[in-house]
């Protein structure tokens, strides 16, 4: 409930807001390269439509164990690697030691605290139910517009 809106606040805050995600529908055989860059667009004309939006989008596509062979592939993208956030680090010049992963998988969470960022884990999704657990997040947040009201009272 109410993301858009969370993610305006974080725009008009000038605050980056940049997606990391597995494509591992991908490399299940579940759907085309080109079919999550339709879903990422989607989500983007979603946004637009309530006036928000999102700096930049990265996914991984790959998976050691991929049944397609294409995408069968050990990549420091795939989360938790940290392969994304640093390519964006570089990109848009910020401290991930600054920076917070919001996410509901365990993977978002590792992810972050392998930077150094602040996570927030969120109850919807997977709930942080879906790995194991190595360290506590920094927050736990009910959705995504609780975990940018935490952002928001952090870094006012």
């Amino acid at each position: 409930p109410r993301s858009a809106s969370a993610i305006r606040r974080l725009n008009k805050a000038g605050i980056p807001v940049l997606v990391v995600h597995n494509a591992a529908a991908v490399c299940r055989n579940l759907c085309s390269l080109s079919r999550v860059i339709e879903l990422d667009e989607k989500m983007k004309e979603l946004l637009a439509k309530e006036s928000a939006y999102v700096d930049a989008i990265l996914f991984c596509p790959h998976h050691p164990e991929a049944f397609n062979p294409s995408f069968a592939y050990n990549c420091s993208w795939r989360k938790p690697g940290t392969g994304m956030l640093e390519f964006l680090a570089g990109i848009f010049r910020f401290d991930l030691k600054k920076s917070y992963v919001v996410g509901d998988s365990y993977r978002d969470i590792i992810m972050g605290q392998t930077m150094g960022a602040k996570t927030i884990a969120l109850r919807t999704g997977h709930a942080v139910a879906d790995g194991p657990m190595t360290r506590s997040p920094d927050h736990w947040a009910e959705n995504l517009w609780e975990a940018v009201n935490i952002i928001l009272r952090e870094v006012e």
